[in-house]
């Protein structure tokens, strides 16, 4: 049964983490529909599924309430993964308006809020959006991560793209509700 708020508690969900053939580790959560992502080795399949994880948890909104680990764990390992309890930290993050300023600050969270300033920053240099690729090596975290959190920030309303056009990103945001934008090497996953 699907909660419509956060648990007091961070929610543990058991993951299947299964070797790739041509190498490096896929994950899955039997109990977060649509929710995968992949890293080379399996520790770093295992932090960015937490990110994976709390991204979906997000976008959608509930947090349904997790399946006994142990029926979850055999079915994962009859099928051949490796079961991975992972604690799903929350992104959510308040935004304070600066003083004397009256108009609502968008709703967006701190991660959320490094990529809006990513989009931003790479608009301004180069005169047109980042591609999902660019926003992958900047944030050091895999393709389906980039693209879970633009579909986020789609859906919250805080970009729009154009069907069928690359490099459409529009920001919905103004750029002084923006934070400032950390160096790449201090965005890796879980930061």
């Amino acid at each position: 049964m699907a909660k419509d708020t956060a648990p007091r508690m961070p929610p543990v969900y058991i993951a299947s983490v299964e070797a790739e053939e041509e190498g490096g580790f896929s994950v899955s959560f039997p109990d977060l529909e649509g929710c995968f992502t992949q890293g080379e080795t399996f520790e770093d399949a295992v932090r960015y599924a937490a990110e994976a994880a709390a991204q979906w948890l997000e976008a959608n909104g509930s947090y349904p309430e997790p399946s006994d680990p142990r029926a979850v764990t055999r079915a994962i390992v009859s099928s051949g993964g490796i079961p991975a309890a992972i604690e799903v930290q929350a992104l959510k993050a308040k935004i304070v308006p600066r003083p004397g300023v009256t108009t609502t600050a968008p709703a967006f969270t701190a991660r959320q809020g490094q990529y809006l300033a990513f989009i931003h920053s790479y608009t301004l240099m180069y005169g047109r959006p980042p591609a999902e690729a660019e926003m992958q090596r900047f944030f050091r975290v895999t393709p389906p991560s980039v693209h879970q959190m633009v579909l986020t920030l789609e859906r919250a309303g805080l970009i729009r793209r154009r069907p069928g056009m690359a490099r459409s990103i529009e920001l919905l945001v103004s750029a002084d509700a923006l934070p400032p934008l950390r160096p790449g090497h201090e965005q890796s996953a879980g930061r």
